[in-house]
């Protein structure tokens, strides 16, 4: 077992198949009488829920990770404070019994396992307890035979979610609240785009296996590679707030095309059908500008002429637009030169500041809203454009993948979304903000492309297949052909 090979418990994982209730009943029977006692008891607080039920919550997600890739080992956290059984984030009311029935599976030889362990010097090196599907229990998986999306990863999962993070915190906690009638609203709008998304079929057209593996480079210890699903369970998508107020943050989140690089971003394909990305040019300084009484025009990160000699002018443009943007979200100049620094290997601080400092003389009216930790609040905002956009495709029925501010919809809706993003920009801000399409950027590459034709043959062809629809592979139609079959 791989300890870094691994993904999360999902408490929400559930299904109603009768063949995983089938495996439930046969594996609650296999128990001792003791065992089973344990798991019945209502004593030491092990709440109220069927303890068969858990039993297929527990099921119904293991089945998944097999599925997925029977190496893949299960993270369990044995904390108690991490299963409430009546929290709005628990909406199984799974109880902190659920570690027994991991163990007592674990103990039967239905589980292999290695122990987690609590590090007290740095807990952010804490490891949770992890678990993959034993032979035994494999050769049960292989009977029942449905596929992944046929498992309900979201149960009644909680789609609004509020935040803090402590001052000495490692990371923000999901808090309780009451709900009002503008939680409700928003709510209901995240219900209604995931349900109409549940119809439709999403995917990469270039991907033999349904997942990405990427690197975590992690501050401290050794790097290692993630699986992130591609996959018709992962399009759910819920809002987060920020900093316990309603008016931070607010995103939609969620969608497994926000974990995709941006080159395999054009190789989506929805229902079949090609893609496209529109996205607002430059949203967050163009919010600010509009917030002191400017517009911007043109590119605003293009600043003219060479300002730092250490810095190539061929990458200039892409230091000054990821400067600007880590600026705008930072609480000040030097958390901006660490941030960028971070990423971006063998950059000086003065050059950096030399940089920034050219950007602002250009644009004055935005001196005051660089490394001031604006981000936040314009995360509120362009959120508040994606969900005027996402209700206006809710209400026609037609599916659109939310990248922030950025959106993926079938070729034939393009112009669709551009009314669309228009409308919301007039609505939310006041004013309209310029939208460009990739398949106008990949136009004027391939205009660009064309001057060089006769001196650079390979890049003229590298720039003619970029704009090639994706090459369908044999993984990628199977799976598409097998969900037709069991959804229509």
């Amino acid at each position: 077992m791989d300890r870094d090979h691994s993904r999360i418990f999902n408490v929400h994982a559930w299904s109603e198949h009768k063949a995983v209730k089938e495996l439930v009943a046969k594996i609650f029977a296999s128990l001792s009488m003791d065992e089973q006692e344990k798991l019945l008891s209502k004593s030491n607080n092990k709440g109220k829920s069927d303890p068969l039920k858990q039993l297929r919550t527990v099921m119904a997600d293991l089945y998944v990770g097999w599925k997925t890739d029977p190496t893949l080992c299960t993270a369990v956290s044995h904390n108690n404070n991490d299963y409430k059984p009546n929290s709005r984030y628990n909406a199984l009311h799974i109880p902190k019994r659920i570690t027994e029935i991991f163990d007592i599976l674990y103990g039967n030889t239905y589980l292999d396992r290695i122990k987690g362990a609590y590090n007290h010097e740095n807990p952010a090196l804490s490891r949770r307890t992890r678990y993959r599907p034993a032979a035994l229990l494999q050769s049960l998986f292989e009977r029942i035979g449905i596929e992944t999306y046929e498992i309900n990863l979201h149960q009644n999962q909680e789609c609004i979610i509020l935040r803090d993070k402590g001052p000495d915190a490692l990371r923000a906690t999901d808090l309780e609240y009451e709900d009002t009638n503008l939680t409700c609203s928003m709510r209901s709008e995240v219900q209604a785009y995931n349900n109409l998304m549940n119809e439709h079929y999403v995917d990469v057209a270039t991907l033999q296996e349904p997942f990405i593996v990427r690197e975590v480079i992690p501050k401290r210890g050794k790097s290692y590679t993630t699986q992130h699903p591609v996959d018709q369970n992962h399009k759910f998508t819920r809002r987060i707030f920020s900093r316990n107020s309603w008016e931070l943050n607010g995103r939609w989140n969620g969608g497994f095309w926000q974990n995709l690089p941006k080159y395999m971003r054009r190789d989506i394909l929805i229902d079949g059908e090609p893609t496209d990305e529109i996205d607002y040019s430059g949203l967050h300084p163009s919010l600010l500008a509009l917030k002191q009484g400017y517009r911007l025009s043109g590119d605003p990160y293009d600043l003219g002429k060479h300002v730092c000699p250490r810095i190539p002018l061929q990458d200039q443009r892409k230091v000054v637009k990821q400067l600007v943007l880590i600026g705008i979200n930072a609480k000040n100049r030097n958390a901006a030169f660490r941030a960028f620094q971070s990423d971006n290997k063998g950059y000086k601080k003065a050059d950096l500041e030399q940089v920034l400092d050219a950007f602002v003389d250009k644009h004055p009216y935005l001196a005051d809203s660089i490394c001031a930790d604006q981000g936040i609040k314009l995360m509120n905002v362009d959120s508040k454009l994606t969900t005027h956009i996402i209700n206006q495709f809710v209400a026609l029925g037609k599916p659109i993948l939310p990248i922030h501010d950025s959106y993926i919809v079938k070729t034939e809706d393009r112009q669709l979304l551009r009314s669309a993003m228009s409308k919301a920009c007039v609505d939310v801000v006041g004013t309209d903000i310029e939208a460009e399409a990739r398949s106008d950027q990949d136009v004027q590459f391939l205009t660009y492309a064309t001057t060089w034709r006769s001196r650079d043959k390979d890049f003229y062809i590298d720039a003619v297949m970029q704009m090639q629809l994706p090459l369908e592979v044999e993984g990628y139609r199977t799976r598409y052909e097998d969900w037709k079959k069991r959804t229509m």
